[in-house]
């Protein structure tokens, strides 16, 4: 794998071309060089992930840049896309969660529901009240 020198540190910089022409299958084997630059970082994300993966623009606010850079300098995160791709993925999924609570409230208040419910508790009680009595001779 080639390195470039990416700054005045010392610090190297592994470019995209080079990933691909490596079995590169965690960023741990790789950025034990050096950093990724933008275009390795996509690729590693590509190489290391099942998904497909589609390239896209965001804008950000700066200091928002500033601190994911922070982070990334800091070796907290491989890279930006790391960090907004986590962000992101965390993100979707509380909103998942906060629509499956939003239905499971909603039949809190649907009388329908509530008559099926009351239905099957009665149906089950005898089984219920057998378990019950089961776990209480057990103890």
């Amino acid at each position: 794998m080639r390195l470039h020198q990416s700054s005045p540190d010392g610090r190297f910089a592994i470019r995209a071309e080079d990933l691909r022409t490596h079995d590169c299958k965690s960023t741990e084997s790789v950025t034990q060089y050096g950093s990724l630059d933008s275009d390795a970082s996509f690729v590693m994300l590509e190489l290391m992930s099942a998904e497909q993966i589609i390239r896209t623009t965001v804008a950000l606010p700066e200091d928002l840049l500033t601190a994911i850079d922070r982070f990334v300098s800091e070796g907290r995160v491989v890279s930006r896309n790391e960090l907004v791709v986590n962000g992101l993925r965390a993100h979707v999924q509380q909103l998942e969660r906060d629509a499956r609570d939003a239905e499971f409230q909603a039949m809190t208040d649907d009388p329908a529901y509530q008559a099926e419910a009351r239905q099957i508790l009665g149906e089950f009680a005898d089984a219920d009240r057998e378990a019950w009595v089961g776990i209480a001779e057990e103890s």
